[in-house]
């Protein structure tokens, strides 16, 4: 009975490690299945003007390289063309 109170009672802390370091540092690469780190590519790509190093440390990513590679895999372009099909935001529409 012990020992299944220390596994229940370390849970939440766990939990909260992995928010906090959300909160800190953006998603962790551990644990991201790859469709939920594409979808948030695509939409840091198609709705900020953040740079490919930027998006790929979002998007729990070491380097661009790796970054690009898996996104060219999935989508079958460049996270470059990929922006521009789809376009980003113009800084004068959002005032």
């Amino acid at each position: 009975m012990d020992r299944g109170g220390a596994r229940s009672g370390s849970r939440p802390l766990t939990r909260g490690l992995r928010a906090a370091i959300y909160r800190n540092r953006g998603p962790a690469a551990a644990g991201l299945p790859d469709w939920w780190r594409m979808t948030l590519a695509g939409q840091l790509l198609t709705q900020s003007d953040a740079n490919l190093r930027t998006i790929a440390r979002k998007c729990g990513y070491a380097s661009e390289f790796t970054f690009v590679r898996a996104f060219t895999r999935e989508y079958r372009t460049s996270p470059g063309r990929y922006r521009r099909a789809l376009g980003t935001p113009e800084t004068s529409d959002i005032y």
